[in-house]
């Protein structure tokens, strides 16, 4: 049967951790014959190893796209004399939650933007078709309900047909090799609505539902860039352009609360994460210290995240290692779902609150 690899993670069935925690759990060898490897020989029987590695703080969530990845892997190395190494891996989800210079950039209040759109040429141009969104704040969470007020007031002779409002992700990859770079847009979300007749105005009141996604990241991956925006659409029919209205928006790892995160970032600098090698210790007794489960605070009212793919990432084949390990077709990072309902909004707000009185 050669060498059967289980890799496992402690007290993390899932394999999800946050940036700054320690990534630990255990390798089990199996073998039903003497196998020589480097400087030792592995006996038939099973061997268990712990291992356990801290993952810098800032390194960005893993992220899976059409033109390059964030991926990360506990690698298993087995090395014989005269012959080819024998390679297990297994991903592992990491998830940023202190990304302080794209969260800053995070509105806690209500924002605006509005446009105007006119159709023709002077001395025929139309009345302006007007777009105007309002959100509560900037900053949201996969798990939450976007309430998108959109109004349309058409005074032009053109009949806008269908409103259509969504999230949509925006990539841009860098290359190492050029000073080139490649975007990449894909919806994540979208609802629609009736239209709007001429000269008339329309309120609407969308609840835009956030998905799993990856949080936004613009610093902390030199090669990688990823943003969020919110588009309202109102299509109109014949030759004319629809008009198109932008709002930027952020996705966070974490519900944003000035006590969520429990430990404190060391950088934020865009370099490269340095390869560390996992230290491997032989017997059960050996028992890694397990991350905790969630990197707010044990006195915090957010209730425990569920975790699901991404349904819009992309994930390719993954190859068979030269030792016929066979791994996964195809692997998605699971991105945390937070349930804010308004029960656990108020809670969260009363909280606050007591701790303020507290002080």
């Amino acid at each position: 049967m050669g060498i059967i690899c289980q890799i496992l993670f402690h007290n993390n069935t899932q394999g999800v951790f946050y940036a700054g925690q320690m990534v630990a759990g255990q390798v089990t060898l199996s073998t039903d014959k003497a196998i020589q490897i480097k400087e030792m020989a592995l006996e038939p029987g099973t061997r268990s190893y712990n291992f356990a590695c801290p993952i810098p703080i800032n390194c960005p969530s893993s992220f899976e796209g059409t033109h390059g990845r964030i991926r990360y892997m506990v690698d298993v190395n087995i090395i014989q004399p005269w012959k080819y190494d024998s390679i297990f891996s297994r991903a592992f989800t990491v998830i940023q939650v202190m990304d302080i210079n794209t969260y800053n950039s995070v509105s806690q209040v209500p924002v605006q933007a509005k446009t105007e759109k006119t159709f023709g040429v002077w001395p025929f141009r139309s009345d302006p078709l007007t777009l105007e969104l309002n959100l509560p704040q900037t900053g949201f969470v996969p798990g939450q309900t976007v309430p998108a007020n959109v109004l349309i007031g058409n005074e032009s002779k053109i009949r806008v047909h269908e409103v259509k409002v969504g999230l949509s992700m925006m990539i841009t990859y860098y290359s190492d090799l050029s000073s080139g770079s490649k975007c990449e847009r894909k919806s994540v979300a979208k609802l629609k609505a009736d239209g709007v007749l001429r000269n008339s105005r329309k309120m609407y009141d969308f609840q835009l539902m956030i998905p799993s996604t990856p949080p936004s990241c613009f610093h902390l991956c030199r090669i990688i860039k990823i943003g969020y925006q919110i588009e309202v659409v109102a299509k109109v029919k014949g030759m004319h352009i629809n008009g198109t209205l932008i709002m930027p928006v952020t996705i966070c790892g974490v519900p944003i609360s000035p006590s969520a995160v429990q430990y404190t970032p060391q950088s934020s600098g865009p370099e490269a994460p340095e390869q560390r090698a996992l230290t491997l210790i032989e017997g059960e007794g050996a028992f890694a210290p397990a991350a905790p489960p969630y990197p707010w605070s044990e006195g915090s009212t957010l209730s425990p995240p569920n975790y699901a793919e991404a349904m819009h990432s992309h994930s390719d084949s993954e190859k068979q290692s030269e030792s016929g390990n066979a791994q996964e077709k195809s692997y998605k990072p699971l991105y945390p779902v937070f349930d804010l309902s308004t029960s656990t909004v108020e809670k969260s707000k009363e909280a606050a609150l007591d701790k303020e009185e507290k002080k």
